[in-house]
């Protein structure tokens, strides 16, 4: 665990480009730059071609083309259809109505839980097995830069605060402070180290 208490390498993409309502090409553009700083170090053209090779990027594009139909008055039943087909093909359950900011990276999507309510800003990383569950119809909203790791459930109305990590397997039913870790079962909260004036 300690390595998460550390500043380490996550997605950063050059949001000012990009908004949380931009249209769906954008978002894709957003995901795929993320997919490939995060897997190469870089967003050139041929990291690029090969994020798109990993697992994970025909969920993300499959879920970006449901959550578009589904925020459509008319093409709502339609986003539901490609979110019950996403469930089906990839075993990842997506609630229609689940909002995620441009950057998004889904690691090993397998067994992902995500209900309707969830809200996620720019730049989330996801790894597989991890539940994002509502209380009362209120999921989670989970700001800028969030990593959280494969096995975490992160339950209820609850914020997680920019720059956080949620470590394995962690159980979170508590808002999580900007810049710190959350782990264990319950998640206690630990500060993450930085350099003075890091925001990374």
């Amino acid at each position: 665990m300690e390595f998460l208490t550390h500043t380490f390498e996550i997605v950063d993409v050059p949001i000012e480009r990009f908004t949380f309502r931009c249209g769906l090409l954008h978002r894709l553009e957003a995901d795929l730059m993320a997919r490939a700083i995060w897997y190469k170090g870089d967003d050139f053209g041929s990291a690029r071609l090969r994020a798109i090779l990993y697992e994970g990027a025909l969920s993300t594009l499959t879920l970006r083309i449901a959550e578009a139909l589904g925020a459509s008055g008319m093409m709502r039943p339609l986003g539901k259809l490609m979110f019950e087909l996403l469930r089906l093909f990839t075993h990842i359950s997506v609630g229609c109505g689940s909002r995620f900011g441009p950057g998004l990276v889904l690691l090993h999507p397998f067994g992902l839980h995500i209900h309707k309510t969830v809200s996620a800003s720019n730049n989330l990383v996801l790894q597989n097995s991890i539940t994002l569950g509502g209380e009362d119809d209120r999921g989670p909203q989970i700001g800028d830069n969030v990593f959280i790791g494969v096995g975490a459930r992160v339950i209820g109305p609850i914020s997680v605060g920019n720059r956080c990590r949620i470590g394995a397997n962690a159980v979170v039913m508590t808002s999580v402070r900007e810049d710190h870790v959350a782990a264990g079962n319950p998640a206690r909260q630990i500060p993450i180290q930085r350099p003075q004036g890091d925001k990374s």
